[in-house]
């Protein structure tokens, strides 16, 4: 790397040349004086747009060469998921030629409806399978070729600010990866079942012996919703100011604390309203915010 980018060392600006020449055409010291001020200002101006100049465009060097680097690594990126999705491929077909000659052995040995019933069966299982690991990989590989484009485009916006020169990236030993916010919302295997059928078909019965789902265990009034509301986001805005005064351990462990709490993934849950007639009672004491709520 050559020292074209160094910074500009202060250069001495100087006038004397311009006072002995205004003297010897005869101007007085205050006329002389004057001058002399005018032209360091221009000077001295002049100067600071250079420096100003010169930081701006090693500031776009350096971006350049960081965009230079993550476009490196995207393109290993890409590489390596092409030859994974290859591989997977090529397993793919073995598994194919597996289940193709189970189902002609089974068609040969047995009668035709149930050599049929197994092939249906196994031909369903391979697709759930392998379409699945198909699907992630094409996700991941249009993922990076995005991101590698949008890369791609900053380059060319820099390279035709400044020149084009080669120079030698330091290249980082692990790839990019995209890392969730948020939990999953928690999807029902069954169908949802209603709590009014289920008293409608135990009516007569003793209903603590009644074994409900634990879908109405959970909530919950929408008054208690409301307050579980602000006691986990005071768990994460309190993960946010320990971040910010630089202690990891604290903003970690309050960030466990509110993933573990289940809440983070029971967002769109559904809640019964707050009833008093039925004699339900709810309490919420936060003396630290100045907050207590009883009903």
């Amino acid at each position: 790397m050559t020292n074209d980018f160094a910074p500009v060392a202060d250069i001495m600006l100087s006038t004397e040349k311009l006072r002995m020449r205004l003297l010897h055409e005869g101007l007085n010291e205050t006329v002389v004086n004057e001058c002399e001020s005018i032209m360091m200002t221009e000077l001295l101006e002049l100067h600071n747009q250079i420096k100003s100049q010169q930081q701006q465009h090693s500031v776009l060097v350096d971006r350049l060469r960081q965009l230079e680097t993550e476009k490196v690594e995207l393109e290993r990126t890409v590489v390596h998921e092409t030859k994974e999705r290859e591989a997977h491929g090529y397993v793919n077909g073995r598994y194919s030629d597996f289940y193709s000659v189970l189902s002609g052995g089974s068609a040969s040995e047995s009668d035709p409806d149930t050599a049929s019933q197994v092939a249906d069966a196994e031909s369903e299982d391979e697709v759930t399978y392998f379409d699945t690991r198909d699907f992630l990989s094409v996700e991941s590989l249009r993922s990076a070729s995005r991101r590698r484009e949008l890369v791609t485009n900053g380059c060319n916006a820099l390279e035709s600010i400044g020149d084009s020169r080669s120079y030698t990236a330091k290249f980082t030993k692990y790839p990019i990866v995209e890392r969730r916010d948020k939990l999953p919302e928690p999807k029902e295997k069954e169908k949802p079942i209603g709590l009014w059928s289920i008293i409608k078909e135990n009516i007569g019965k003793d209903l603590s012996g009644v074994c409900l789902p634990v879908y109405f265990n959970e909530p919950l009034s929408s008054l208690q919703k409301c307050f579980e509301d602000l006691e986990y986001s005071y768990l994460v805005d309190n993960a946010l100011q320990w971040g910010k005064q630089g202690d990891s351990l604290m903003r970690t462990l309050l960030v466990a604390a509110f993933a573990v709490s289940s809440y983070a993934s029971t967002e769109g849950r559904q809640c019964k309203p707050f009833n008093p007639l039925l004699g339900e009672t709810y309490e919420a004491d936060y003396p630290d915010k100045g907050l207590r709520f009883f009903s």
